[in-house]
């Protein structure tokens, strides 16, 4: 079992959960009695064995057994089964019934061998006890010889977890280790000296350290589900993506340094259309939400820009973006709906010469979010100009386009655009005009909880 208190539940605490409660519980019981259980090589003289190795003749100290001491070589020509174990492990414990009978069936064929390590913290007298109570289907004592003390084959065969179990081959070579035996494999080791199971491996795990986390617990695998949620990342940019598989099933959403708006956004497909000067804060620190200040939006995005990343099996987008607004909230306390509401706007239209601003056509280029003068649009949607002036909110009301127009634009605005008047002055130039109206518009209110 593994050491620690939620380490020692182990192998037992997994197959606990799934046989019953009453056996998590005591698996739960055992790892606080035996905190200390592992086993790794420490011995600088011992090398660690794996399938294929030639084993050594190693002597074990036995009770439970007509001999006193038994050597490996004394089962040549046998398929020998070592099976580590504790008297505080309930799962090794219950596969003593099936073990004494594939032992009995196959005499003379197949030898198992309980081992019991100094690390286990058991002594004869626990194990005795133990062997006293516990009884065959026949209501006899099981035959199982166990070596006791042992600190050499522990050490050829280190593990973290009991029961493990050890398969040596008729020339006592390791044909398997794993973590269950079967009657099928039995026959297949005998036949062939072929084990069907896998190879049970063993991870160093620290329940003080995340999971997978600088390799503990060992090399990430058989992940499911999983959501990281960080502050800024240096070195890395901005993103936002989702990734499918071939059916269209999202199984992975990801963003990276993106501030707080920007996830909801993003986790709110409702929200995307709305501009930011049409989303209301109802929170305390609105700082944390914007910053219109180029200068500091260095320092700013340090402490208010985010990272987060969803890997979930595959599920439609719709059903994704639940899982991502359940973490958001989770962690910033928020709560976002959207409603109608009268509201003061700019309305941009259009209704002069479409020769002063038809572009001559070229590449599309803008400088418009450099913030540098003269503002230049070539070959343009005027829809560019609208979503600048509202998600910058450049004005203190929304910017509605009714131009209505089809045409790319060529426009220059040779002051900033804060300026107001000189702004609309411009428009006038090409054609275009801005008067404030009342509308009834979607807004976004986002509020603390």
């Amino acid at each position: 079992m593994k050491k620690g208190t939620h380490q020692g539940i182990g192998l037992c605490m997994v197959i606990g959960m799934m046989l019953s409660l009453h056996f998590s519980l005591l698996a739960q019981d055992i790892a606080k009695a035996h905190p200390h259980y592992t086993q790794t090589n420490k011995h600088k003289g011992i090398r660690e064995l794996t399938i294929g190795d030639k084993v050594p003749d190693i002597e074990f100290t036995l009770l439970n057994s007509p001999f006193k001491t038994v050597r490996l070589s004394d089962y040549k020509g046998k398929l020998v089964i070592l099976d580590f174990w504790a008297t505080w492990c309930g799962t090794c414990i219950r596969q003593f019934h099936k073990l004494d009978s594939l032992r009995e069936e196959l005499k003379g064929e197949v030898e198992i061998l309980l081992v019991n390590s100094k690390q286990t913290g058991d002594d004869e007298g626990k194990i005795l006890q133990l062997f006293e109570r516990r009884k065959n289907r026949n209501g006899q004592k099981y035959s199982l010889p166990t070596a006791v003390y042992d600190s050499i084959a522990s050490q050829l065969f280190p593990h973290n977890i009991v029961p493990h179990y050890v398969w040596i081959g008729q020339d006592q070579r390791v044909i398997g280790i794993t973590d269950y035996v079967s009657p099928v494999d039995v026959q297949s080791a005998l036949k062939s000296e072929l084990v069907m199971a896998p190879v049970k491996k063993d991870y160093e795990y620290d329940f003080k350290k995340p999971l997978f986390l600088g390799n503990n617990g060992g090399p990430e695998r058989n992940v499911q589900y999983r959501s990281y949620l960080t502050g800024y990342l240096d070195g890395i940019p901005g993103v936002t993506g989702i990734q499918t598989d071939s059916d269209k099933m999202v199984t992975r959403i990801y963003c990276t340094n993106i501030p707080i708006l920007g996830l909801y956004k993003f986790a709110y497909p409702e929200l995307i259309n709305i501009p930011a000067n049409r989303i209301i804060l109802n929170v305390d620190n609105k700082s944390k939400y914007s910053n219109e200040d180029f200068d500091s939006f260095i320092v700013w995005k340090y402490r208010n820009t985010y990272s987060y990343e969803l890997m979930l099996p595959a599920m439609p987008m719709k059903k994704a973006m639940k899982f991502m607004r359940a973490d958001l909230d989770r962690y910033f306390g928020l709560s976002v709906k959207t409603e109608k509401q009268m509201m003061k706007t700019f309305v941009l239209s259009f209704s002069g010469d479409a020769k002063k601003s038809l572009s001559k056509g070229g590449q599309m280029n803008t400088n418009i979010y450099g913030g540098d003068r003269p503002v230049v649009l070539q070959n343009c949607p005027i829809g560019i100009l609208v979503n600048y002036l509202n998600d910058n909110k450049i004005f203190k009301h929304p910017v509605i386009d009714e131009t209505n127009i089809q045409f790319t634009v060529d426009m220059t605005f040779p002051d900033r655009l804060t300026n107001f008047n000189s702004f609309v002055e411009t428009l006038k130039m090409y054609g275009f005009q801005l008067k404030e109206q009342i509308k009834e518009l979607e807004v976004a209110i986002i509020t603390d909880k």
